[in-house]
């Protein structure tokens, strides 16, 4: 079970901090060596983190936007503008397969639900009921869409 914390809200920031507890009978997973224990409840220290959130107007709405690790708010902010006035670039017909192309045309369409960086530096937009993300590039103030990912679970 995830565990959150109140909402720390500052400006157009929120962060909130996350925790998974666990429980003797939930899982066949034990509890590790490092784990503070409450009763038969567990939780791991290192396993808490932060998220980070910051509001933006969309399209007429206001909407949570997930920023992720190694992004900055201001990168944030000039994205989800973007996006929200549709001024993106689409990847050539030469680079894109023509269902993918149509693909960013229909998920450009929707909320940003978040923004992440990703270990080799690609940077994915994520969206509202949608598991596959978008990778982009921000070059000169502009948004470059590049690919589809797919994402299976």
């Amino acid at each position: 079970m995830e565990v959150k914390s109140a909402e720390r809200v500052k400006g157009a920031d929120i962060t909130i901090d996350e925790i998974t507890i666990g429980k003797a009978g939930w899982t066949d997973i034990g509890a590790g060596a490092k784990v503070k224990r409450v009763g038969v409840f567990w939780a791991e220290p290192s396993d808490m983190f932060t998220r980070h959130f910051r509001v933006h107007d969309f399209r007429g709405q206001r909407i949570r936007v997930d920023i992720g690790a190694g992004i900055t708010d201001e990168l944030a902010d000039k994205v989800i503008a973007l996006i929200a006035a549709k001024k993106v670039r689409f990847p050539s017909e030469d680079r894109a397969l023509s269902f993918q192309r149509r693909e960013m045309e229909e998920i450009v369409e929707l909320k940003p639900s978040g923004l992440s960086k990703q270990h080799d530096g690609k940077l994915w937009l994520h969206f509202v009921d949608r598991l596959n993300t978008l990778q982009f590039r921000f070059e000169k103030g502009e948004v470059i869409l590049e690919t589809v990912v797919y994402i299976n679970i």
